[in-house]
């Protein structure tokens, strides 16, 4: 939701300086209006005129592409003159006459799924879009499809109940509640299964809601990989599944480069080219990421202060950049404004 300009140019502004470096680049999102809070009293947002105006702040600013929510038909027509992808919500994401005026506008559609549909269910949903005829100048020109993305926002899975599924997590789930305090499985309110993983972690802390040092959550960490190893076999789940966590108390971290049954895959109608390749974790370390005339780096230094990680490198010169290996987590602990790392085996 957009904030007040100084914060809106700020965050704007650091994303900027890093989309030369993230493949694909990157892209300004922000809502005009919340309109669908649970709790008719919460705050929605600056409205569409006001909202749209500081859009195009953030976008003359940084040249960033934009992309907002439209929840009425008469929003998409003057949200398309300043943003650059139109955003249709899970809960309207079979509106038609919604569907059809973002269409209308030309500008690239992003469908959020709607968690009571399968995939194939949105079908429907894109055709509405692709099917719209743009109108020019108050003219309808010729079909010219815009670009449409669908975004997967989870799957009704019982009454109430959200998950997205990690392969095969769904039949797993319900065994999982019994490795997790009752406190914490009740505040579970997301969309993904690394919620529940997050969750499992947690129990497994002396105090789940205190700061443990990097020893605790790195055993808390392969606890919680091995009762998912546990859970896998007892259901007879024998396919790759990769887990990469990374969890951060603000004082401590610990990330994991890891895949349950690496190798093993699903049917071929169902096998996926990101099934192959085993999930990768980089890092690199020095005084701090630094953006400069030859691109962003970590900037050297001889006491170490900083610690960045991603799923690959993310400058082109990678020869900062070290690879977690296979089966390993890495843990980092600042104390006294200086970093301390090591990469240990996961034993699960």
């Amino acid at each position: 939701m957009l904030e007040h300009d100084t914060l809106n140019l700020r965050v704007a502004e650091h994303l900027a300086r890093l989309a030369e470096s993230v493949p694909g680049g990157i892209v300004f999102k922000a809502s005009f209006d919340k309109a669908n809070r649970s709790n008719a009293g919460a705050h929605r947002g600056p409205g569409l005129d006001e909202g749209l105006a500081a859009l195009a702040r953030v976008r003359d600013a940084t040249g960033l592409p934009i992309l907002t929510d439209v929840h009425l038909p008469e929003q998409c027509a003057p949200s398309a003159e300043i943003v650059d992808v139109l955003q249709i919500p899970a809960f309207l994401c079979r509106q038609t006459d919604l569907l059809v005026a973002a269409g209308e506008t030309g500008k690239a559609v992003n469908i959020k799924k709607g968690q009571w549909m399968h995939p194939e269910g949105m079908r429907g949903a894109i055709e509405k879009v692709r099917g719209a005829v743009p109108a020019v100048g108050g003219v309808f020109a010729a079909p010219a499809p815009p670009d449409i993305a669908v975004t997967e926002r989870g799957t009704f899975f019982g009454y109430g109940d959200l998950v997205v599924d990690m392969r095969d997590f769904t039949r797993m789930r319900y065994d999982l509640v019994e490795h997790v305090r009752p406190e914490l499985a009740r505040e579970i309110e997301g969309t993904t299964d690394s919620e529940w993983i997050y969750a499992l972690v947690l129990s497994h802390l002396e105090d789940p809601y205190g700061r443990p040092d990097a020893d605790e959550l790195s055993q808390a960490t392969m606890a919680a990989l091995r009762v998912l190893r546990e859970v896998r076999a007892g259901h007879g789940i024998d396919t790759s599944s990769p887990v990469n966590l990374c969890l951060s108390s603000g004082e401590v971290l610990v990330a994991t480069r890891f895949s349950f049954d690496y190798g093993w895959y699903p049917d071929a109608d169902h096998l996926l080219e990101t099934d192959l390749p085993y999930v990768s974790l980089w890092y690199t370390v020095g005084g701090e990421y630094v953006q400069s005339e030859n691109g962003s780096a970590m900037a050297a230094s001889d006491v170490p202060r900083s610690l960045l990680i991603a799923s690959e490198p993310l400058t082109v010169d990678i020869s900062t950049w070290l690879e977690v290996p296979e089966y390993s987590m890495i843990t980092a602990t600042r104390r006294d404004n200086v970093l301390e790392y090591e990469t240990l085996d996961l034993d699960v």
